[in-house]
């Protein structure tokens, strides 16, 4: 607040002329008076009420300016708890004490001068979800004590009859009998400390609870005593069918699967998440039991998230609560109890089905020290440990650290060095470049053949899809695939079929993406698909578009397309250091062009497929060739050559290069040309050979109907010698005599 708000006295009111609902008010700070229009009901002259001036911003973000409404001056805001944010909800204006001074500012008058933080906690820190844990952390952070409110304790009877019937979700419940509770609204102070962290105060018993749970973190629950049967508290599972009326009036359908505390007759409360209506805390209650336990937190999130229910308890529970803090908290509320609504304490009960062993950590001031590249002493991580909570005890070679209750997320010696970083600060770690060793094999993990792949892919300029393995009927079929496996129960239309390849679910990535405006989009899959052979892992890639972006010094020339080479190149990209061969594909899958596809063949076997998809396809937004490979996974990880890569010495000997026209039928495929060339070369391990496409030919008046002719660059490379024409010539020779001995393919005249 600001000293833009000022106290008030009302002096005048009259009835606005143009409106039967608006009043207009005169109201004075003893020195001068401002007209202002009111609509509240709970107006009346010589009341005291906060106003704001001219120019004053409300916390809602609502600035006052001088304004006309219905035709009448308004120079200000009378102002209700809600618009200053002092309360959730009000009737009216806010009406001050008739003892409060006049044309003071208001923050004077309220005394109030709390700043309130909004703090978000992460969830694996439960523990932060009150005030003594954020206290903790502070302390922690300016090394100083936590100050805890006076608890006290004392011997008590136990009286009250518990059982634990799932001692796996609930350890501990402690329960107090109390009576001589008078119930009323709770004292001011707490009901503003409650009000400003966003809870509404209802009677004194139910406050207490809620401010304990504030305070400490822990929840409670406050039950009737006399509307219950019997004094006696049955930790259960929901019988099946039952049903419970919680105290938000609404009722609820429970199962078997759902804890809830019971007395001997039905169930009062759904454990950890909300009390029931029948045992809540009315005005005529004059005898309580307090509960106060420790409960599973898979338990109470499947209750919530089931019942669509969720509470301040349910959420601390959910996350997990601290064995300390269950019985602080429950000492704590008792003691207020007693203090503010008159209770005495008549019987406690702590009934544990499972002891509290705390966790013991060892950590060495010389492994924080190389972590972090910091000097720790066992001094300093005493103390900056200790502030939060933790039990610590030196020895000669290091730290033994007992772990509290609240803090389950510390479970080894790098979450002690994680905390010291933390307390130390972040900023103090010192930067250095460490040393790069030379990369080693030895020791090391062998990396898998799908993480070689996925990064070889993606050094392509590849992204990687990872789509369902269900998806529609139609899908498949627009590529004349079958249908392997349906689903009998499918969520949608679009999951109705299993996905017998990864085709179907690229292709409407690419639609997406050229929809949404990219020319552009190279993608690719692993995943599993199913075949009448059952299910199996394969990869694809579609890729369409251009091979590079139109740079601004090229705008008027067209930059390539992706065709069928360039897929190609890709492939040999991917498959590099893998003896594998490209060759005719004799039965193409139905979606490929048939005069733009080709196999992929690794030891003898194929591993997968290529091509341009066919030209049907090119319809809406699709307005070029799209190419798509595919192969079989698991073979590929089979035949995949996992060894490192051998260097070869740069050649010190020329190569000789020659190039043949030969002249083949049609019917001959090129794949039988290039086998017979390769054995036909019989070059040895002394000279390297390749052999290379430049050139395909077909002209029916000069070759013939049934001929075609193919150009060849051939390559020889001797690793030990300079090769002469003789020996060139040779090997040419016998290549062209083996050629026409088992193909009859000749030289092109």
């Amino acid at each position: 607040m600001t000293t833009q708000y000022y106290t008030l006295e009302w002096t005048k009111t009259t009835q606005h002329p143009n409106a039967d609902k608006l009043r207009v008010c005169t109201v004075t700070d003893g020195s001068r008076q401002y007209q202002v229009v009111c609509g509240a009901p709970n107006v009346a002259p010589g009341q005291t009420v906060p106003f704001a001036l001219i120019g004053a911003e409300l916390p809602g973000g609502l600035k006052i300016k001088k304004a006309k409404l219905r035709g009448v001056e308004s120079e200000g805001m009378i102002c209700s708890e809600r618009e200053l944010a002092l309360s959730e909800e009000s009737s009216g204006i806010m009406v001050l004490p008739e003892t409060t001074p006049v044309g003071k500012p208001l923050q004077e008058v309220l005394g109030d001068s709390d700043t309130m933080l909004d703090i978000e906690i992460t969830t694996n820190r439960p523990d932060c979800l009150s005030h003594w844990g954020v206290a903790r952390e502070i302390a922690a952070k300016l090394q100083l004590p936590v100050r805890l409110p006076d608890i006290q304790t004392q011997e008590l009877p136990g009286s009250l009859s518990i059982t634990i019937k799932e001692p796996q979700l609930c350890t501990r419940y402690i329960g107090y009998l109390i009576s001589g509770v008078k119930v009323g609204p709770s004292p001011e102070w707490m009901a503003k400390r409650l009000e400003k962290c966003g809870l509404r105060p209802i009677n004194n018993i139910v406050d207490i609870t809620n401010y304990v749970l504030l305070e400490l973190g822990h929840p409670l629950h406050a039950f009737d005593a006399s509307r219950m049967d019997g004094r006696e508290i049955v930790v259960r599972r929901a019988d099946p069918g039952e049903k419970i009326t919680a105290l938000d009036g609404k009722t609820y359908a429970l199962t078997d699967a759902m804890l809830v505390i019971a007395d001997a007759k039905e169930a009062q409360a759904i454990a950890g998440v909300m009390g029931g209506e029948r045992s809540g805390v009315t005005e005529a209650t004059a005898t309580i039991i307090l509960e106060s336990a420790l409960f599973a937190p898979t338990s109470i999130r499947r209750t919530s998230k089931a019942l669509n229910l969720s509470t301040d308890a349910s959420y601390r529970f959910e996350r997990g609560t601290a064995w300390e803090a269950c019985e602080m908290a429950s000492w704590r509320a008792a003691n207020l109890i007693a203090q503010l609504a008159g209770g005495h304490i008549e019987s406690r009960k702590d009934e544990a089905e499972q002891i509290y062993h705390p966790t013991h950590i060892r950590i060495r001031p010389e492994r924080a020290t190389k972590i972090l590249n910091m000097e720790f002493s066992k001094e300093e991580i005493v103390s900056r440990l200790q502030c939060l909570g933790l039990r610590m005890k030196e020895t000669e070679e290091y730290i033994s650290a007992s772990i509290p209750s609240w803090r389950q997320d510390l479970t080894q010696e790098i979450d002690l060095i994680e905390e010291l970083a933390r307390l130390k600060g972040y900023e103090h770690i010192p930067v250095t470049v460490l040393p790069v060793a030379p990369g080693l094999t030895e020791g090391q993990k062998q990396r898998s053949v799908e993480s070689i792949i996925r990064e070889r892919l993606c050094a392509l300029g590849l992204t990687e899809a990872i789509n369902y393995s269900f998806t529609e009927e139609k899908s498949l079929s627009s590529f004349h695939l079958p249908v392997e496996g349906r689903i009998e129960h499918p969520l949608s239309k679009e999951n109705e079929v299993l996905r017998s390849r990864l085709l179907p679910g690229l292709w409407k990535n690419l639609i997406l993406n050229i929809s949404q405006g990219y020319e552009t989009a190279t993608l690719f899959e692993i995943g599993n698909i199913f075949t009448p052979e059952g299910e199996k892992k394969s990869g694809a890639l579609l890729v369409y578009g251009k091979v590079r972006p139109e740079w601004w010094g090229e705008k008027k020339e067209r930059a390539r397309a992706i065709d069928f080479h360039v897929l190609e190149g890709m492939l040999i990209n991917l498959l590099h250091g893998n003896r594998f061969r490209i060759i005719e594909n004799k039965n193409p899958s139905p979606y490929y062009h048939p005069g733009k596809t080709a196999c992929i063949e690794m030891g003898g076997k194929t591993v997968g497929e290529f091509g341009m998809l066919r030209p049907e396809y090119q319809i809406d937004v699709v307005q070029q060739e799209a190419g798509y490979a595919d192969f079989d996974f698991a073979l590929l990880e089979t035949l995949w050559n996992r060894k490192p890569p051998c260097y070869e010495p740069v050649k010190r000997f020329p190569s000789v290069k020659r190039d043949l026209s030969l002249l083949a039928d049609k019917t001959t495929a090129f794949d039988a040309i290039y086998d017979t060339i390769l054995s036909a070369a019989g070059t040895g391990n002394t000279i390297g050979f390749d052999c290379k496409v430049t050139d395909i030919y077909e002209d029916a008046q000069k070759l013939g109907p049934d001929k075609k002719s193919y150009t060849l660059h051939l390559t020889f490379r001797p690793l030990d010698h300079t090769l002469t024409d003789q020996e060139a010539n040779a090997f040419v020779d016998a290549i062209i005599r083996k050629l026409q001995e088992k193909l009859n393919v000749t030289l092109r005249s």
